[in-house]
């Protein structure tokens, strides 16, 4: 009896993934960037300083994001000078599939929610989980845009910081190539953690775990 509520459960998922993601693809693409574009704008707002220029644009012709990340710092040993050089800001452009994957999220969140039996308190939860995975969408692309910055500015020295830049690239892949794929399930087992006994399989008299917020 549990494998088959197991199989059911893990069936319905998929399917649901199946779906989501294939409206993602052909028909929510560009909105959900867009979405993300204007989300983005709050840590941007919050966390950076650059009273030059917008730290954030998009090009209305070929949807490139383009980034001004405020670094404000000297690179004294530059290869292309003899003195000082200061730099007030990076700049960088990355087009818009390079961001698409931080909506993703979204998408999978809701396939794995929407799995469970709907009820009142299991939608409150999970549009509780759509406002953390959209907070955590937001702040991804804010690390993909410092640490994109921040490898730039280590290249403007004449012999890059070895160590700062194994860091960075830590970093990088954490936030590009795991968070947006990790963070649906590490939510939904938190929002919806009926998830885990069906995940082990097993159904234990009198266990139960219940969610508070």
């Amino acid at each position: 009896m549990a494998e088959s509520r197991l199989g059911h459960l893990l069936l319905r998922a998929v399917g649901l993934q199946l779906v989501l993601l294939g409206l993602w693809w052909t028909v929510l693409y560009q909105p959900s960037i867009g979405l993300l574009r204007l989300i983005a704008e709050v840590p941007f707002t919050l966390l950076l300083t650059n009273p030059s220029k917008s730290t954030l644009e998009v090009d209305s012709s070929s949807g490139d994001w383009n980034f001004s990340i405020p670094v404000n710092t000297v690179v004294k040993d530059s290869p292309q000078s003899n003195s000082a050089v200061q730099v007030d800001a990076i700049d960088f452009a990355a087009p818009a599939e390079n961001v698409a994957p931080f909506t993703t999220g979204w998408f999978v969140y809701l396939g794995l929610a929407l799995s469970v039996p709907i009820t009142k308190d299991s939608t409150r939860r999970t549009l509780k989980g759509l406002l953390f995975q959209t907070a955590i969408s937001a702040l991804a692309v804010f690390t993909y845009a410092e640490v994109n910055a921040r490898g730039t500015l280590a290249h403007l020295h004449r012999v890059p910081d070895p160590v700062g830049l194994w860091f960075l690239n830590f970093v990088y892949h954490i936030d590009y190539l795991v968070i947006p794929y990790a963070s649906p399930f590490l939510l939904i087992l938190w929002t919806h953690p009926e998830w885990w006994p069906k995940l082990i399989g097993i159904r234990t008299p009198g266990f139960s775990i219940r969610f508070s917020g």
